[in-house]
């Protein structure tokens, strides 16, 4: 601890020293309009490194930040409400042999089948239609529409994984519906 002191202490000295012999003469030797150029110079540059290496880019993705908070807030409200949906009325009982047809219906109507890479029937033990579907890559809007679409229709969506896609804006879901 004494030693480090010790060191910074020597240091400092070092400097101060430096600036006397050296650089303080050369100061000196300068035009008085040259002296005022380096000292604006001093001063301008930590203000100019300041500004365009910390404050500019801070402000840029302020800006790119508050761009984007209004449609967060939008698919927020619509997660809301697809929730709402879903728990008032996603329990009523539908068809035995038409889960698959609403379930594709729904797809069609929402623009998400072309982004369904799997369904497959599953074994249910009420006797009812169950069905795995899985999704790749669709667009949120339109997976909110299509979840919609099944909850209107009474289709339980009965576990959902959302899992974020490769770009913004997409999601991969794994869900298991059933029919009753």
């Amino acid at each position: 601890m004494v030693m480090n002191r010790l060191k910074i202490s020597q240091f400092g000295r070092t400097i101060h020293d430096r600036w006397q012999e050296e650089m303080l003469p050369r100061y000196r030797r300068l035009s008085p309009r040259e002296q005022r150029l380096l000292i604006f110079t001093a001063i301008a540059l930590p203000v100019l490194l300041f500004v365009y290496g910390v404050w500019l880019p801070v402000m840029d993705k302020v800006h790119s930040l508050e761009k984007v908070l209004p449609t967060l807030q939008g698919e927020l409200r619509e997660a809301q409400v697809l929730a709402d949906r879903l728990q008032k009325g996603g329990h009523k009982a539908i068809g035995k042999h038409n889960a698959l047809a609403m379930v594709e219906q729904a797809a069609k109507a929402s623009d998400v089948r072309q982004y369904i890479t799997r369904i497959k029937p599953q074994p249910s033990l009420g006797g009812g239609q169950k069905l795995l579907i899985r999704i790749h890559q669709a667009p949120y809007p339109n997976l909110v529409k299509f979840m919609g679409l099944l909850a209107k229709d009474g289709v339980d969506l009965g576990r959902t994984k959302l899992l974020a896609g490769d770009k913004a804006g997409v999601l991969d879901v794994d869900m298991i519906v059933e029919g009753e």
